[in-house]
């Protein structure tokens, strides 16, 4: 019962102020959260003002028919690269580690025969094992 009563006195004095510390923390970061909406939801408000003319812009760039610039055809390369380089990697990685899987499935085979040709002698045997009971006593002090 005393140890009851020390838990209640920790959670009071310890976990209590914490946890409204954390809270604190957390509800200041949420408040300059919901500021920074306000300010995006204005912005986004402000920003439909400024956007009457786009229908026209885009129907008069959807006449003309452009040829996607160098940039973009490096940057999609690139990009493809990166992508290529990162799959054989990862595919790399696959590999090592279904040979480090087979490794152990063969290493917990070898333990568990190990563990079986050590283990200690049948209990069958009482009267070997009496026998070797204070040597057992004297490994396990060790």
């Amino acid at each position: 019962m005393v140890w009851w009563w020390i838990g209640n006195a920790v959670l009071l004095v310890v976990i209590l102020p914490v946890v409204i510390f954390l809270l604190n923390r957390v509800l200041a970061a949420l408040e300059r959260i919901r500021g920074a909406t306000d300010e995006i939801l204005s912005g986004g408000v402000a920003l439909i003002g400024e956007l009457n003319g786009v229908p026209e812009a885009l129907a008069t760039t959807d006449e003309r028919e452009t040829a996607m610039p160098a940039a973009a055809w490096v940057t999609l390369i690139i990009a493809a690269l990166i992508i290529a380089i990162t799959a054989v990697g990862l595919l790399r990685v696959m590999f090592h580690l279904r040979a480090i899987r087979a490794t152990l499935v063969a290493t917990t085979g070898g333990v568990q025969a190990v563990a079986q040709l050590t283990s200690t002698v049948p209990e069958r045997l009482t009267s070997v094992n009496a026998s070797l009971k204070p040597v057992r006593d004297f490994c396990e002090t060790v």
